[in-house]
């Protein structure tokens, strides 16, 4: 992993210090949230939160009652990140604008380590969404099956027009998950899927894609937490 670790140390010393500009404003009352099995939002929410295959009702009951509104940020730079939205009380929420523009320099690092390292990904465009669940993830007890409630902690859709959008459910692990679901806009486990099945000799039906991801997601997570957390160290070290 040595050529993987040079290029994302390479990556973050151009990104980390770019200057990135953003804009941001605040849409009132535009989120619904919907904690039981039974009732659908309004259509005319512009974030609508309920159940899924991949976000649980308890992931629901720990986002903030009283974020109703939306801080969407965008950008002047030509980014694949189109736009995020932040869930907050008017312009209260769990993150601030510093931290704002250290995710988007995240995603950048990304994406161009995964390029240079893999040849060319997907250039599709991502909206963001960030819900700040509160919720932990948990083993279940003994006698009851692992769950979306105690794996998941966000998921990525690909809509037939072309939009993608991330929603990040959970606070937990935030970083490291944001790359785990931009991982999957690359779709860079596709071109590796096959290269696992060679070196490992697979025969049978298998799909490793969640644990190539999450395997690069947390190799590329400690990398940039040791830069950013100790600048004057390297993971290495």
């Amino acid at each position: 992993m040595d050529k993987f670790y040079n290029i994302i140390k390479d990556n973050y010393e151009k990104l980390i210090s770019k200057d990135i500009k953003i804009k941001s404003h605040v849409e009132k009352n535009s989120v619904e949230i919907i904690n039981n099995d039974t009732d659908k939002c309004n259509k005319t929410t512009r974030v609508c939160i309920d159940k899924g295959q991949f976000l649980s009702i308890d992931s629901i009951e720990g986002i903030n009652e009283e974020w109703k509104d939306v801080i969407t940020y965008s950008f002047d730079t030509n980014q694949q990140l189109n736009k995020i939205y932040l869930l907050s009380n008017d312009t209260k929420s769990f993150l601030n604008e510093g931290q704002i523009i250290l995710i988007i320099k995240i995603i950048n690092i990304t994406l161009n380590s995964i390029e240079k390292m893999f040849g060319d990904s997907s250039k599709n465009r991502f909206d963001l969404f960030l819900l700040g669940s509160e919720t932990k993830k948990l083993f279940p007890c003994k006698t009851h099956e692992i769950t979306s409630n105690n794996v998941n902690s966000a998921d990525t859709t690909f809509f037939g027009d072309g939009e993608i959008v991330i929603r990040i459910h959970r606070k937990e692990e935030l970083t490291k998950v944001l790359i785990h679901e931009v991982l999957h806009v690359t779709k860079v486990e596709n071109r590796l899927n096959e290269m696992f099945k060679n070196v490992f000799n697979v025969s049978v039906d298998l799909l490793p894609s969640e644990a190539i991801v999450e395997t690069l997601a947390t190799f590329i997570n400690c990398v940039l937490c040791s830069f950013i957390n100790k600048p004057e160290k390297s993971v290495k070290e």
